[in-house]
């Protein structure tokens, strides 16, 4: 099975620059035709000159890209999605968008993020709403929303983006594409933490449109043969339950046991479980964290942009944050540590008799646009979102990989997402489940897939 992204890269090398420039052109157009994707479009002049500085031998050479604003691009606009940096420019280029332009891929333009990337819906209050490919009302989740849309819309094969609570592979879940949230430190070394004992929960990587050209990126930043061979047989957990300990959604279950089905079919043993801890005490750290984690990074704001916070220009979601992450003290904070210890003691034992585990990626099939914004008032925005992100932050706080998949559809044909997951270290094996998943199960395409006019219509009201 060869993946959309090395055809492209194959037929760019035998192209030429003439090609790279013409891909580069299309790519482009086609993200900029997602309403609210495309926050910042490259010049013709700058893409000319990263055309001009390609290594030509190197694995995706010309291939275009588009790049989060969460990570910064020298002498591009970098805001976050925030109206605190609305004229902030860039100094240097991170970590992920270097490795990624040593690989060869040209950079045309960036992606939309909510605020700070702290929502799971993208839509901020700088640029308005990411329309999702399979319907203009619906969300792309988020934070990774941007990336998600265009690649779902056949912009680009892939799309940098990055994960701190589901961040990539929600959005893959809900456009139908595919993710991977690394193995902590597999891709890039942990950033230092605000405070010693708190974990490293974010990684940089992407959403691709099928899983060969995830492995193949993949394999690229690791300097790697790509994942090609299948897996032995596996023995999979599914675990339905959220964290929050309510009832799984209907659909989203009975995706979850078709997507069990499709294992067996496969050959490998999938049997019910449960979370191995106290999952409710386990999701009301996460979120104690995340908004702790929120709270300490803001407050170094001034001195990583050299300019002051503006909280009156915050959107709600982001101060309510801060305000709940300030009141996290030290009883908060052995109380995060001790649902963290034990979540990894259960989680080490689990994969003691299983090889991986299979669950959903999200709370709800569909998010609309609106439901989530930003200026909801924020106990609602806080119990509505942590609704939905019920599966994903397990493998943030224990830094564990896990795969996101379309592998279950709704009545109407949207897609819906699986999570397969498993100890620090196993990326290769999900990748390689993956590759047989994606061969026995051909993913949904939007009625908007490249070669249709993007989001010309309303498919799937």
């Amino acid at each position: 099975m060869i993946g959309a992204l090395p055809q492209l890269a194959k037929a760019l090398r035998e192209g030429g620059r003439v090609a790279a420039e013409r891909e580069a052109a299309g790519a482009l157009q086609r993200a900029l035709a997602v309403p609210g994707a495309v926050i910042h479009a490259a010049p013709p002049e700058l893409i000319a000159a990263r055309l001009d500085a390609v290594d030509w031998s190197a694995p995706f050479a010309g291939v275009p890209i588009l790049i989060k604003d969460t990570a910064p691009e020298a002498g591009c606009p970098f805001t976050f999605g925030s109206r605190t940096l609305a004229d902030h420019v860039a100094e240097a280029t991170g970590a992920m968008p270097a490795a990624l332009a040593a690989l060869g891929f040209v950079s045309v333009g960036r992606t939309a993020t909510p605020e700070f990337g702290l929502s799971d819906t993208t839509e901020p209050l700088t640029t308005g709403p990411v329309a999702n490919p399979w319907g203009r009302s619906l969300s792309p989740g988020g934070s990774s929303g941007g990336a998600a849309a265009a690649v779902a819309a056949g912009a680009v094969p892939f799309a940098h983006g990055s994960d701190g609570g589901g961040s990539l592979r929600q959005p893959a879940a809900l456009t139908g594409m595919v993710s991977l949230k690394p193995t902590r430190g597999a891709l890039l070394p942990s950033i230092v933490q605000a405070e010693p004992w708190m974990p490293a929960m974010g990684e940089s990587f992407g959403i691709a449109c099928d899983v060969p050209s995830l492995a193949a990126v993949f394999a690229a930043l690791r300097r790697e043969a790509p994942v090609c061979a299948p897996p032995r047989r596996l023995h999979l957990a599914m675990i339905a339950s959220p964290l929050h300990g309510r009832a799984c959604n209907p659909v989203i279950e009975g995706a979850l046991h078709a997507a069990a089905d499709l294992l067996r079919r496969l050959g490998h043993e999938v049997t019910p479980a449960a979370w191995p801890f106290d999952a409710p005490a386990f999701h009301a750290a996460f979120f104690d964290l995340f908004a702790l984690r929120a709270e300490l990074d803001l407050d170094g704001f001034e001195r990583m942009f050299n300019r002051p916070l503006r909280h009156d220009l915050l959107e709600g979601w982001t101060r309510g944050l801060m305000a709940h992450g300030a009141a996290q003290g030290s009883h908060g904070r052995e109380r995060i540590a001790a649902a963290l210890a034990a979540a990894e003691r259960g989680m080490s034992a689990l994969f003691e008799s299983v090889d991986l585990i299979i669950t959903p990626v999200t709370g709800r099939p569909v998010l609309h646009h609106g439901e989530h914004h930003g200026e909801r008032a924020f106990p609602e925005l806080q119990a509505a979102i942590l609704d939905n992100v019920c599966y994903t932050p397990v493998h943030n706080m224990l830094g564990t990989p896990s795969l996101a998949l379309p592998l279950g559809g709704a009545p109407d044909g949207r897609p819906i997402g699986m999570q397969i997951a498993g100890p620090r270290g196993c990326d290769h094996l999900l990748l390689s489940l993956g590759l047989e998943l994606a061969a026995l199960h051909p993913f949904p395409r939007p009625p908007t897939w490249a070669g249709n006019t993007v989001m010309t219509k309303e498919p799937h009201p």
